[in-house]
């Protein structure tokens, strides 16, 4: 299990805080590789606030990336939102769940990825529109 933690953001408005658990495994192929991660992150005070069923959510563990396209994310209002399909091949099931005004829980998790190549510590980005951040992970 990894746990994330330290600084940097992706471009746009960035989290005011963003934090993440994740548990790899790796698969007897690459193409069987799976995550599991628990999320928060509160937006940043420039945010005019988030709405993944109309916004792209993009999510990158280590070297696997993969953008949810707009609509995809079942959810009206303040949410919670969900989101379970494949995109190019890969399970995925993700839930966007407010916690109060501007703070947020994100869970995600996925069958059949491939992860070759991450290595510790692992690069965790999260956009959801225009609003993001990023994080990595500690020995």
């Amino acid at each position: 299990m990894f746990e994330l933690t330290g600084t940097g953001f992706v471009p746009g408005t960035p989290f005011a805080a963003f934090g993440a658990k994740l548990v790899i495994q790796f698969g007897k192929t690459p193409d069987q590789d799976f995550f599991e991660m628990g999320s928060s992150f509160t937006l940043g005070s420039a945010s005019i606030g988030i709405n993944p069923a109309a916004e792209p959510v993009t999510l990158q563990i280590g070297t696997f990336a993969v953008t949810i396209p707009l609509g995809s994310f079942t959810g009206k209002g303040f949410g919670p939102f969900y989101f379970a399909g494949t995109i190019n091949g890969v399970a995925l099931d993700v839930v966007i769940a407010p916690e109060g005004t501007t703070r947020y829980a994100l869970r995600a998790g996925t069958r059949n990825a491939n992860l070759t190549g991450t290595v510790n510590p692992v690069p965790v980005t999260l956009s959801i529109g225009d609003d993001g951040g990023a994080r990595a992970s500690k020995d």
